[in-house]
């Protein structure tokens, strides 16, 4: 039998644009009393899930009654000339034989009819985003290839709730509940699971709650005093403990704030948040003190302020909740009020020297030290300027008196001699010159002092 032996059939593959058909006609010749012969397949591989177009290339294949892959029959075939034969793989696996049936007898097995299944084995390249609550619901992009008929998607050993294909290469799926940590997302098909690998690692956290500051920080030892506790992950809230005591009530106000009622309890303990993801961590920031000692005062500010009183004073100490008296010496504050357990705002009642700023609570009074002291600053008045500076010595002149600190004056005398006087401002007084002789100095009283003798405030009788 004569056959033409061509470049395309040592190579194994056809040209582009060519049928098995044309490629039949023009590479081959054939025998019609011979058995059939397989002499080449294109392509020589497909899935193992079958479904693949098959062309196959030898001598006489017309009247073809069975193409077998294997021990399988094709899905279907079409005897498309005596030298081809277009055939669809079915399911298998491995390298098979493929084998053409006509009346004449069977193909003879060789490397040339060699079909090869290969398996499409789904692959994850990249997951995003890569971590998420340990509760789950976060939703999840699977990018790879090959998850066509995506049967399964695991976040480890647990199945992801849902999951839909957008495309050949991506998948969003939504994670299942987890423990904090990491695992793999693994893609199932009808032709294997992918392979695990550092692309694939989902870290599930926990979002612990937190807890970083309790106002007011200490309360009654019979409980009842209610506590802002404000943090954050405040979300699925299932108890707020004061040290191993479950707070009489709470209620969650935002992620960011809880209000709870403290339960009886002594000494001090750390206020912990419990919700489905874990319990705060205890710091510094969650203490609760129970009882109230008694009062210290650790600084004022300002240290000084006017004789006549009306400073504003802020005092910064300890043990403040609950406060009766605020003292400057032996004066009671002007008024006074307590913002929290360490700071009191209040109005220095007037004074003289150097006084001790006391607080005073049901557990006592704050002790004296040189941090609580408080000094009266005294403004005399003075003189600068006096217009006109010479009258008739009948008096009746009225005279503007020119200084400082004028306020609250309670005389102005010429030399000896009282005047009738109206406070215009702090710095102007306008006063009516009464009868007198010479030149005398002009003083200006108030409850701070009488203004010193000079020069600057002197009036001539002429």
């Amino acid at each position: 039998m004569f056959r033409k032996r061509i470049l395309w059939l040592a190579v194994g593959v056809l040209p582009i644009g060519f049928s098995a058909a044309a490629y039949a006609a023009v590479g081959v010749s054939s025998d019609a009393s011979s058995a059939p012969t397989v002499n080449l397949l294109a392509p020589k591989q497909g899935s193992v899930l079958g479904g693949s177009k098959v062309a196959i290339v030898g001598n006489n294949l017309d009247g073809a009654t069975a193409v077998d892959f294997g021990s399988t029959p094709a899905s279907t075939f079409t005897v498309d000339s005596d030298n081809s034969i277009t055939a669809v793989s079915p399911a298998g696996s491995g390298a098979v034989n493929v084998t053409v049936t006509t009346p004449n007898g069977v193909s003879q097995t060789s490397s040339v009819d060699l079909f090869t299944y290969v398996a499409q084995i789904p692959t994850v390249s990249a997951v995003n985003p890569h971590q998420g609550s340990i509760l789950g619901g976060t939703r999840v992009s699977i990018i790879g290839t090959n998850f066509g008929g995506t049967t399964a998607v695991d976040f480890g050993t647990s199945a992801s709730p849902s999951f839909k294909e957008t495309g050949g290469d991506v998948i969003v799926a939504q994670s299942p509940p987890g423990a904090a940590g990491t695992v793999d997302v693994t893609v199932t098909t009808a032709q294997g699971k992918s392979t695990t690998t550092t692309s694939d690692e989902f870290t599930y956290v926990a979002q612990l709650p937190n807890v970083r500051l309790v106002v007011p920080n200490r309360g009654d030892t019979t409980g009842g005093t209610d506590v802002t506790v404000l943090g954050g992950n405040f979300k699925n809230v299932t108890a707020v403990n004061f040290g191993s005591t479950p707070a009489e009530s709470f209620n969650v106000n935002s992620g960011h704030q809880i209000t709870a009622v403290s339960p009886a309890g002594s000494g001090t303990v750390d206020i912990t948040v419990v919700t489905t993801q874990g319990t705060s961590a205890i710091s510094p920031h969650d203490q609760f003190a129970y009882g109230f000692p008694g009062p210290t005062v650790s600084f004022i500010l300002p240290t000084s302020g006017d004789a006549l009183g009306g400073q504003h004073v802020t005092i910064v100490g300890t043990g403040f909740v609950g406060a009766t008296a605020v003292d400057f010496g032996s004066t009671p504050a002007t008024r006074y009020k307590v913002n929290s357990d360490q700071s009191i705002s209040a109005t220095a009642p007037a004074g003289t020297g150097t006084v001790d700023v006391t607080v005073t609570t049901p557990q006592g009074e704050s002790a004296t030290s040189s941090s609580d002291e408080f000094t009266y600053v005294v403004h005399p008045p003075t003189v600068k300027l006096v217009v006109p500076n010479s009258g008739s010595p009948g008096g009746g002149n009225s005279v503007t008196i020119v200084g400082n600190n004028f306020r609250d004056a309670t005389a102005v005398d010429f030399g000896s001699a009282s005047s009738s006087f109206e406070v215009d401002s702090n710095d102007t007084i306008t006063a009516t010159a009464p009868a007198g002789g010479g030149t005398v100095n002009i003083t200006v009283t108030t409850p701070q002092g009488v203004s010193t003798i000079t020069s600057a405030d002197e009036y001539t009788y002429r």
